[in-house]
């Protein structure tokens, strides 16, 4: 279809420029991108691809796939890293990641959840879940065994410094940077671009 047309030529213009590592986020399905991933490794068989999957609480992506069958099929179409962003906050993406059994999971998982859920206010759309609460579901999600960690949406650079300092992870040397204070009278906050994007 069309899809894999679009991802094909994608990540053909990817590797052209040089691409070597893809991150393939918020689907809620996996066969239309698998011929990209086929093309990239037989390209480039050191690159990393990672799929990401969209689901709600209930694990289903708006499709109504189980993240529980995509997740494994993502793994064996090539994909290096496997998992789920968005939809979801922290707490739900712990549970539903604790059902995979990451411990035991024979492929990398990977988890980028939301910073919570978002609240209307004033006509915008706020997440109100602060910093240092993301960072300690984070190091719940790594302690049960996921590979890779990040943030999807209300995530900010602090939430994810509060996560490093949390997790402790880093390569050697690693300095965690200090976040920039904005000017007060700044109205362009994470949370108020979110709305607009809303």
């Amino acid at each position: 279809g069309q899809a894999v047309k679009e991802y094909l030529r994608l990540a053909g213009e990817f590797l052209e420029m040089g691409a070597k590592d893809f991150l393939f986020e918020t689907l809620a399905d996996v066969q239309d991108v698998l011929p990209a991933v086929r093309l990239i490794k037989e390209r480039v068989p050191e690159s990393t691809v990672a799929i990401s999957f969209a689901v709600s609480q209930d694990g289903y992506t708006g499709l109504g796939l189980s993240y529980r069958r995509l997740i494994p099929l993502a793994a064996e179409g090539g994909a290096d890293l496997v998992g789920l962003n968005c939809v979801c906050g922290p707490v739900h993406m712990l549970q539903l990641l604790k059902k995979l059994n990451p411990a035991q999971c024979p492929y990398p998982l990977l988890a980028m959840p939301n910073a919570g859920y978002p609240a209307l206010e004033n006509g915008r759309l706020e997440y109100r879940d602060n910093p240092e609460y993301f960072a300690g579901k984070l190091a719940e999600i790594a302690a049960i065994g996921v590979n890779a960690l990040g943030g999807c949406c209300g995530t900010t650079p602090e939430h994810l410094r509060e996560a490093v300092l949390r997790i402790g992870i880093g390569p050697a040397g690693f300095a965690v940077p200090a976040v920039p204070e904005a000017p007060a009278d700044d109205r362009d906050t994470a949370s108020e671009r979110a709305g607009d994007a809303a």
